[in-house]
């Protein structure tokens, strides 16, 4: 699934939580990543989690890897999550069949400080199935 935040109207002062459901059956074991990249605007730098909670920016409810680190970005321009159905491993979170997920991104500095002003905040992503 492609997402192209200019479709959905302006991104600046707005939080972007893309909701996932694993499918409760039949669904791929393999390594899966889920990449955002800025498009068509100037370099603005973002805070993403992984989540299982829509719009929540905490650690506490951020997927985590076997490690115990949690899934976010901070202070990037870009940023990826790589994911699968099974266990969590060092550098990617594990996903249980039949629940859902969010990708929760806003522009703001880890300090939270607001990154885009001027309107054009545009971004790219997909979310492998």
């Amino acid at each position: 699934m492609a997402i192209d935040t200019a479709e959905a109207g302006g991104f600046d002062g707005n939080i972007l939580s893309v909701r996932f459901t694993v499918p409760a059956t039949g669904a791929s074991t393999s390594l899966k990543t889920t990449s955002w990249v800025e498009f068509g605007a100037g370099a603005v730098v973002r805070e993403a989690v992984f989540s299982t909670k829509a719009c929540d920016f905490s650690s506490a409810n951020a997927l985590k890897s076997s490690f115990g680190a949690a899934f976010r970005s901070v202070d990037n321009i870009r940023f990826s999550f790589l994911y699968k159905v099974g266990a969590a491993g060092s550098s990617n979170a594990g996903l249980v069949a039949g629940q859902s997920y969010y990708i929760n991104v806003r522009n703001k500095t880890s300090a939270g400080a607001d990154t885009c002003g001027y309107g054009d905040c545009r971004m790219r992503g997909a979310v492998q199935n």
